[in-house]
């Protein structure tokens, strides 16, 4: 039940940026999620540190969201 509504939230979350912010713009919050969940399970088990290729990931969608921000 938990499941169900955390997902209904989640989408009335992303529909509600998409109508405030704009599709652009929302797509880049959608996409850079990956990189909050590591950071939080980091916060969270604090037993698995993030590697190079955590890093070189999360600097790939900071590079690819601030081209799409900068540029529409």
């Amino acid at each position: 039940m938990i499941t169900v509504v955390c997902y209904t939230l989640a989408n009335v979350a992303i529909l509600q940026s998409i109508v405030i912010m704009g599709a652009a713009r929302s797509a880049v919050l959608e996409i850079s999620y990956p990189v909050f969940v590591i950071v939080a399970g980091v916060l969270v088990f604090r037993d698995t540190l993030p590697n190079f290729w955590f890093f070189l990931g999360a600097a790939l969608i900071g590079l690819g969201s601030w081209l799409v921000l900068t540029r529409s």
